[in-house]
């Protein structure tokens, strides 16, 4: 048996190397906050310069467990992500021409986590069950820099479609649990009702712009976030919610090392269909760093 362990072991390792020969190896992190909750990304990116392609599988983690900010905070999730991004550009720029390069990717999603809950109100009948959440993105820029007249210059034009069912916990309750020796009544929070699964569908627009001097770039983002009913498919027919968020990135110069890229920026969330237990106009502000070389896009 360890011999099979140990030739598995072996093999996988050989190819990793002939995959890597092949392709420039990157880390990737990224870190995104806001008061209330936040997450953690982590990578590695492979990139095939002669064929303008890459891909980086990476795992996100909950840095908080706030199910309902999930709004606030794009790819909030409350239990760890398997994620494997993917990209290809088309360069056409040319010797006398300024850079254009059109990038389309996406990306897939899967985690699973177990989830307890509490049917009859009482700690001793404990149910727990393993539930997936998974999701989709598709994505495209069109990168522009000039080179002719406004040498340095850069813009970049993003486009998204995401689509996820996610597996969240029920809501805790107040149950009200036997008198004790003393005849006295006292409640438990506890959740007694099963997991569900809430699709959501997310169009969003990012505009980013770096002037062409100092370390420092602008992006405009909106979101449209919609939510279906709990356990089913559609996610159109429930919460909608829309969001600006106005980012300002300041770039490190570090040698020999992958591009830092350091963002604040405050948001706007409104809700315009449908009721949560937020506030209808919501606002704050968010912080990311971000390691990487070519996922450098806003989404």
């Amino acid at each position: 048996m360890k011999q099979k362990f140990l030739f598995s072991y072996f093999l996988s390792f050989i190819c990793f190397i002939g995959f890597s020969q092949s392709f420039d190896i990157n880390p990737y992190l990224k870190a995104l906050t806001n008061i209330k909750d936040g997450y953690f990304e982590g990578g590695i990116e492979f990139h095939n310069s002669s064929k303008n392609f890459s891909i980086l599988p990476y795992v996100r983690l909950p840095l908080t467990n706030k199910q309902e900010n999930l709004i606030v905070i794009d790819r909030f999730t409350n239990t760890w992500r398997g994620v494997v991004a993917f990209q290809w550009e088309n360069d056409l720029t040319t010797l006398t021409s300024n850079t254009k390069v059109h990038r389309f990717g996406g990306q897939i999603e899967w985690g699973r986590a177990k989830y307890k809950y509490y049917p009859t109100g009482t700690k001793s009948n404990e149910v727990a069950s393993s539930k997936s959440s998974v999701a989709g993105e598709i994505l495209y820029s069109y990168y522009s820099a000039l080179r002719v007249h406004v040498p340095g210059r850069q813009k970049n034009v993003q486009l998204r479609l995401r689509y996820a069912n996610e597996t969240k916990p029920s809501n805790e309750v107040g149950v009200v649990m036997p008198p004790n020796t003393f005849g006295v009544v006292t409640t438990s929070n506890m959740v007694i009702s099963p997991p569900s699964k809430t699709p959501s569908f997310s169009p969003a627009f990012a505009f980013q712009k770096y002037r062409g001097t100092g370390n420092v770039s602008y992006t405009h983002a909106l979101y449209y976030d919609m939510q279906g009913i709990k356990d089913q498919n559609g996610p159109f027919n429930n919460l909608h919610r829309m969001r600006y968020e106005f980012w300002v990135f300041y770039y490190p110069i570090i040698p020999n090392s992958p591009n830092v890229k350091l963002g604040i920026g405050p948001f706007i969330s409104l809700r315009t269909k449908g009721t949560d237990q937020l506030n209808r106009l919501e606002y704050g502000g968010q912080a990311t760093v971000k390691i990487g070389r070519l996922f450098q896009s806003f989404f």
